[in-house]
């Protein structure tokens, strides 16, 4: 075997840290400007629209009216949570 392809089975460990290598961890909490953005307004119908719908038309209006209102609800939750924790740095 070549002395140049040799190796020590056993793994070589120093007596103290190596000083010249530092690791540093760093956690911050970090807010997409997505999340800091006003919310637009709802849409509303116009004055006199006539809204008319089967019933699964109405369900599906409903359940997409109930999801819009979740994401609202979370994305305030978000925006004040990035709120605070800025004002706790």
């Amino acid at each position: 075997m070549l002395s140049a392809c040799a190796s020590d089975s056993k793994p070589t460990r120093l007596s103290h840290p190596d000083a010249a290598l530092t690791v540093r961890t760093k956690r911050e909490l970090v807010c997409p400007a997505e999340v800091l953005l006003d919310l637009p307004p709802r849409a509303d119908p116009a004055p006199g629209a006539d809204l008319r719908a089967n019933a699964e038309a109405d369900d599906y209006l409903d359940d997409k009216d109930g999801r819009e209102d979740l994401l609202e609800a979370r994305l305030r939750d978000a925006k004040t949570a990035c709120a605070k924790a800025a004002e706790a740095r």
